[in-house]
């Protein structure tokens, strides 16, 4: 996401609801690399709260990879 640079309503909504989705498939959203205005919205929102949220998509990647490790 380190190209968004805007988002409204309905792209909150639509990452709420793929999180949902992917919640009641067992996994999760995994956001990675936002930029300062769409992180603030999370933020702002309290969305951030229930997204798995990294710095870069590296860190996402490595956190998924130790996720799927464990027992």
């Amino acid at each position: 996401m380190s190209e968004l640079t805007f988002l409204d309503s309905h792209g909150l909504s639509a990452l709420v609801r793929a999180h949902a989705v992917a919640e009641r498939h067992g996994g999760g959203l995994h956001v990675a690399a936002l930029r300062a205005v769409p992180a603030r919205l999370l933020e702002v929102t309290g969305v951030s709260r229930r997204l798995h949220w990294y710095p870069s998509v590296e860190h996402a990647l490595a956190a998924i990879h130790e996720t799927a490790a464990l027992p």
